[in-house]
């Protein structure tokens, strides 16, 4: 097992199983109460949740789908035994489906050192080659580059914006181009030239 915090770079590897990786001792597969308690600041998408309330550097707040407080204890129970994201101050986000991580979703400090790569082309030279990579598009502007690595089942995100990858998605059915020509967040979504 190759630890994330530790060893970085595999980040960057093409065909690394996805199941060889963990952070903070996790691993895909594994049950989500194995990630540490005091490391979750946020779930998402928790079947009791209406809606999740920020103010500044407070706590954050959930409102369950009764219009009540929700406590937050029960509210990381509700994913960590069901299905849902735990967010965790590691800048990585585990994804749970009915009670074991599914996927893991890095971003943050963890891609801090690859902000240099500012370009498809330098982003496709640190990653390597993908095997499908995707344009999109809103209203003509460029949005992101898409790159799925079949072999590790892994994507990455080059955002226009910001010049540079903010995410990498691990895991089965990591390929979130699929799911963004089923769902149609684009307006328009073209291979690139030179991927399938």
């Amino acid at each position: 097992m190759i630890e994330l915090e530790r060893d970085p770079a595999v980040l960057l590897d093409p065909r690394l199983p996805y199941r060889d990786l963990a952070c903070l001792g996790v691993s895909i597969g594994q049950p989500a109460s194995a990630i540490p308690k005091q490391r979750i600041c946020e779930v998402s998408f928790s079947p009791m949740v209406r809606t999740t309330l920020r103010q500044g550097g407070q706590p954050v707040h959930y409102e369950g789908t009764d219009g009540q407080p929700a406590d937050a204890a029960l509210v990381h129970a509700s994913v960590v035994y069901g299905t849902g994201v735990l967010h965790t101050d590691a800048d990585v986000s585990f994804i749970v489906r009915r009670g074991r991580v599914e996927k893991l979703s890095v971003y943050g400090r963890w891609l801090s050192p690859l902000a240099e790569l500012r370009t498809l082309p330098q982003l496709h030279a640190r990653f390597g080659r993908p095997d499908r990579c995707l344009r999109l598009e809103a209203e003509g502007d460029l949005i992101a580059y898409d790159s799925y690595y079949a072999a590790a089942k892994k994507w990455v995100r080059w955002l226009a914006s910001l010049e540079r990858p903010t995410v990498v998605l691990l895991g089965e059915d990591a390929d979130a181009l699929r799911v963004a020509e089923r769902a149609g967040i684009s307006r328009r979504i073209e291979p690139i030239a030179g991927t399938s």
